[in-house]
Formats: C-alpha cells, structure tokens, sequence
C-alpha cells in the first residue's frame, strides 16, 4: 500500500494499493485511540476540527477511532495525544513501542456514484474494531 494524492476532489492523501490484490485480502484495522464521542467532538475537534476528517465513528455514536497526534495532524504511526492529563507523555514515552501504523485511515471514500470503491470496512460494535478488506 502507498500513499499519495488522492483522486478524490479535496481528499488530500489516499490509499492505493501498489499492485492487485486477491478478493478477500484483509488489510488490517483502522489505526488509533478508542475515545468516547462526545468527550472527542466537546474537546479535541473544538480546538482541532481537522481531527473529524481522520476518525471513525461507530455507527452506534458511542465511540470514535482518533488517529490523530495532540494537535490534530496525522502522523506515519499512531502517538495519540489529547487533552486528558498525561495521555501525551504516555504516549511519546511508554506506549512509542506499538509502532501503529496510520496508513489505513488516509483511504478516502469516493463520491457517491464514482464507483472505483474496492474495499469493505467491517464494523464491529463489540470489539470496537473496523477491519478493512478488499472486495
């Protein structure tokens, strides 16, 4: 997978796949920190509205997948950061190991009717997880 500019108007950067892959291929979980919803629209996307661009939200509302560095940005590998008193020096520090890659939140859905969206985004409530797959 690579990124580069997206060919969707406005996206900034996507995801391609540098060569074909199999039906079925599962490229992996969307990348971040479980937040709760509110607490992540009320404080972060307050001060940083560009974090909405990057998260996921759970079609239950409940929860948010926030991918985003303390400032709002995407990163290359996922370090967290939010207003919660040291979540930022945790993470730079003790949980810098997990080495999450952020790759997977820059896939940009086409516009409705384009067509050319070959990959499956799975929900699952319980786990809090979306695992992405190529259809």
């Amino acid at each position: 997978l690579i990124i580069q500019q997206s060919n969707v108007p406005n996206a900034g950067l996507g995801l391609f796949a540098a060569r074909s892959l199999p039906r079925g291929t599962i490229l992996g979980t969307y990348p971040g920190v479980l937040r709760p919803a509110q607490v992540f629209y009320d404080t972060k996307c307050r001060s940083f509205p560009q974090a909405v661009g990057y998260s996921w939200r759970f079609t239950d509302s409940k929860y948010v997948i926030d991918p985003t560095d303390a400032t709002g940005e995407i990163q290359p590998i996922c370090i967290g950061g939010s207003e919660v008193p040291l979540s930022n020096f945790l993470f730079h520090t003790f949980l810098k190991f997990w080495n999450v890659n952020t790759a997977l939140c820059r896939i940009n859905e086409p516009p409705i009717g384009a067509g050319g969206c070959n990959v499956s985004a799975k929900e699952n409530l319980e786990r809090r997880e979306v695992v992405f797959e190529v259809i």
